[in-house]
């Protein structure tokens, strides 16, 4: 299985738990605040096609507080193994963002004057 299609899933997992907890009452956390975490990631997983590596970890690098804040307690039988997987997870998609060339399109003025560039991740 890919990353794009492993961390999707993995997101997706999280997601469900997450509802669970707060439909079964036993979730600590602020139920509005995760509903609105929630309803965010499954908007971007619903309607746009995460289908590359680099797609991926934009996704999660950006939404990476609200992934957390999705996450079990240290309460929870599954706390250990989401924070372990979301350290790997972290991880990978930095390293792959690191790692992939990046194009900038810059000096546009009334779409008279475009320059591209490419952009090394890399100092």
């Amino acid at each position: 299985m890919e990353l794009h299609q492993e961390l999707r899933k993995w997101i997706t997992a999280v997601i469900k738990q997450r509802s669970y907890l707060i439909r079964s009452g036993r979730s600590l956390k602020n139920s509005y605040q995760m509903a609105e975490n929630m309803d965010h990631l499954r908007r971007r997983l619903d309607f746009f096609p995460y289908d590359s590596d680099r797609k991926i970890s934009l996704l999660f690098q950006q939404n990476k507080a609200r992934i957390l804040s999705l996450l079990p307690g240290k309460g929870s039988g599954g706390h250990d193994k989401n924070q372990v997987e979301f350290a790997h997870f972290d991880q990978i998609t930095r390293q792959i963002l690191l790692d992939t060339p990046q194009i900038r399109i810059s000096g546009i003025s009334h779409g008279r004057h475009i320059s591209l560039g490419l952009v090394s991740a890399s100092p």
